[in-house]
């Protein structure tokens, strides 16, 4: 008989996510950014070029990258002391924030799946219309589990090879929160369906360079 005290269980390693729920003071500088934007879209520049979004209104955040920098840094180097993801030699590197947009994104727009460039990448949700009750009333007919409206998604490969899919509702309550991953993580934003409003969300990426080098 096998001693029960012989057994140990192993998980595989793998990094995750993480999920921040960001303050007033933290968001007010991107908002007041993004309140500009969407006062006269034709006057600011656009970010489609570079992105993978089905959306038609994508723009280049300029006036709070370095506020978002200076708060998200600290994040990232709790995540990779957690996850003991370690890339990067803090001693010789820095990380810095190299691109950031903002999606104004309509009903039936989405961002196909698809990774980003540079070692993290986030998302911050400004605005978000619409609840998951109201997006099931839009759907009755798709099973309970199975709807997919509205969902941020991640997708990964496990340890056995097969695909797996980390599903968020994020509806109106993920307002005024941000998520946080390696760059190389595939996600998903999947189209909503029962309002007419802009869903806004924020995302950028973050680099390595070293610390005697410029980052601008």
């Amino acid at each position: 008989m096998i001693n029960p005290y012989s057994i140990k269980l192993v998980t595989l390693p793998g990094p995750g996510y993480m999920a921040v729920e960001l303050s007033s003071e933290e968001l007010d500088p991107i908002k007041k950014e993004i309140k500009k934007i969407s006062s006269n879209f034709n006057n600011f520049k656009k970010a489609n070029h570079k992105l993978a979004g089905n959306i038609k209104k994508e723009y280049v955040l300029e006036d709070s990258r370095l506020h978002q920098e200076k708060f998200i840094v600290p994040l990232i180097d709790k995540y990779i002391d957690h996850f003991k993801y370690k890339q990067y030699n803090r001693e010789l590197q820095k990380i810095f924030l190299k691109d950031t947009w903002v999606n104004f994104q309509k009903k039936h727009e989405f961002n196909p799946l698809h990774d980003h460039e540079g070692m993290f990448s986030y998302v911050i949700w400004i605005n978000i219309p619409y609840t998951e009750i109201s997006e099931r009333k839009m759907m009755p007919e798709v099973p309970v589990g199975t709807l997919c409206s509205g969902f941020f998604a991640f997708h990964y490969v496990n340890a056995l090879g097969e695909m797996e899919c980390e599903g968020i509702p994020a509806d109106k309550k993920f307002e005024g929160k941000m998520l946080l991953f390696p760059s190389k993580l595939h996600h998903i934003v999947y189209p909503f369906y029962s309002s007419d409003d802009y869903r806004i969300s924020v995302s950028g990426n973050f680099y390595l360079t070293n610390k005697n080098a410029s980052s601008k």
